[in-house]
């Protein structure tokens, strides 16, 4: 659990700074003498949050031990809850402004599973299914549990124009019910369906590793082969005496297959 944490600490790392330099790029002049624009405000606020998670993982890093590194995770670690409704207050406050939406879509990707995520979601989907930041937002929607994100991957899939959009809504649509633990026979079929799509609407959209095209392929490979009661695929090997051998060798046994390798 602690590592999956630092792993999303670093991604909300990776996401912050590209969005920083963007405010930073972009600084309208206050509207009033003193006093700072919604840009402004936000910059600032994601300054905070970035210099937060520096400060954490400098003192994490010179941790020596399990019991030091999880008291530093415990008192240091920038929980993002603690800063999404400052976000959320930003964004309330200047709705029709360009920084509403960044906030939202930051609430929304690092505060997901909480409260304010939730609301974030809500106000996104209110307020603005047709902008083509929606895309940010897609992947983190996998995850998700309840019916909060297959309604608005529908609706994104339904009512926005912009082809990257699309392409992720769809492509975590099908990724989304296939996760649930909860799909039934239709629901893995439209799955499938959604997966098909991608390969032949929309395959060279990039994606977190390659293109969405690459990743529906693994997708369906996995469903049509690799599901409970499908016929294992063929393997081929050398046996512990390497002697050469194929799983279908063993047809009609029991066989416990045990993959493992060397990173």
């Amino acid at each position: 659990m602690l590592r999956d944490l630092l792993g999303l600490t670093l991604v909300a790392a990776l996401c912050v700074a590209p969005i920083v330099r963007a405010q930073d790029q972009d600084k309208p002049k206050p509207d009033n003498a003193g006093q700072l624009t919604p840009v402004e405000k936000l910059r600032d606020l994601l300054k905070e949050y970035q210099k937060a998670q520096e400060e954490f993982s400098e003192v994490y890093s010179k941790a020596k031990t399990d019991e030091e590194r999880n008291k530093v995770f415990t008192e240091k670690y920038p929980n993002p809850e603690k800063f999404a409704d400052r976000f959320l207050k930003l964004a309330a406050d200047h709705p029709k402004d360009t920084a509403a939406i960044d906030a939202l879509v930051w609430t929304a990707t690092n505060a997901m599973y909480g409260p304010s995520g939730r609301k974030a979601l809500e106000v996104l989907a209110r307020d603005h299914i047709a902008s083509p930041k929606m895309a940010e937002i897609c992947a983190r929607l996998v995850y998700m549990p309840g019916d909060q994100a297959p309604k608005l991957l529908r609706k994104l899939i339904a009512e926005n124009q912009h082809t990257e959009v699309k392409a992720q809504a769809t492509m975590a649509l099908a990724q989304n019910m296939l996760r649930s633990g909860q799909a039934d026979e239709a629901q893995v079929k439209e799955a499938e369906a959604l997966l098909e799509e991608v390969v032949a609407k929309f395959a060279d959209v990039k994606s977190f590793q390659g293109t969405l095209g690459e990743a529906a392929k693994s997708e369906l490979f996995e469903l049509r082969n690799l599901a409970v009661g499908k016929v294992a695929p063929e393997i081929q090997g050398d046996d512990i005496d390497g002697k050469p051998m194929k799983l279908s060798e063993f047809r009609g046994k029991v066989v416990v297959l045990d993959f493992w390798g060397h990173w």
